[in-house]
């Protein structure tokens, strides 16, 4: 098990691929990180983004212009590594889970 998947499920986090997400033109991967637990009040969480890294694994092709994923996949060297962290607290009275009071916190209740 990966450090980062430890800790955070020792400290009752939960992370989820959601998807894609348009911005500005840019595809951006989508990652949720959520509490298993309700935070009592008074208390901080954890942070919801600690560290990047490049997989190890990951390599370059002959002539350097694009990195090669341990799946396979190739991503241009000049692609943007521009990461963009939204974290929010979002209150859970009234919300049956985390993905209602999300939809909730996103569409303003509509």
């Amino acid at each position: 098990m990966p450090t980062w998947l430890l800790l955070q499920t020792a400290f009752g986090m939960t992370t989820s691929y959601v998807g894609t997400e348009k911005i500005d033109g840019v595809d951006y991967v989508v990652i949720r990180t959520t509490m298993a637990k309700t935070l009592a009040a008074g208390k901080t969480s954890l942070p919801c983004l600690a560290q990047v890294y490049m997989d190890w694994r990951v390599t370059t092709n002959e002539d350097g212009t694009q990195f090669i994923l341990p799946a396979g996949d190739p991503i241009s060297t000049d692609a943007s590594w521009q990461i963009l962290v939204n974290a929010y607290a979002i209150q859970a009275d009234g919300f049956d889970s985390v993905d209602a009071a999300i939809a909730g916190y996103t569409n303003n209740g509509k």
